[in-house]
């Protein structure tokens, strides 16, 4: 599985260039479990791979950058970069959507 290095204010500018290049994209926010399930399926494995941006969530994805010798790699939890994109969005003029769950929950 590729993972992008990355911190969390180049994730979120790279997300918020996303949004605004209008022509569709999609970010995987990765962990373990996602990095062992492209391992176990080659499908799953091209879709992670194909993402715009592949963030690294896990810490022990951060970790095992910082030994391959990328001593600036950053876990970049996926709720920081929804916390700050949705503190952001009224600034920048950013739609931001949530989808699953129920009305309570959103």
């Amino acid at each position: 599985m590729e993972v992008d290095l990355t911190n969390l204010d180049i994730a979120v500018e790279r997300v918020i260039h996303l949004s605004r290049a209008k022509t569709g994209a999609y970010v995987c926010v990765s962990n373990v479990h996602m990095c062992m399930e492209t391992f176990d399926s080659s499908n799953f494995c091209k879709v992670v791979n194909q993402a715009d941006i592949v963030i690294p969530d896990g810490k022990p994805l951060s970790i095992a950058q910082i030994l391959l010798g990328h001593k600036d790699a950053a876990q970049v939890r996926g709720q920081d970069i929804m916390n700050r994109l949705c503190a952001m969005s009224g600034k920048e003029n950013i739609n931001i959507g949530f989808y699953g769950g129920s009305s309570d929950t959103i």
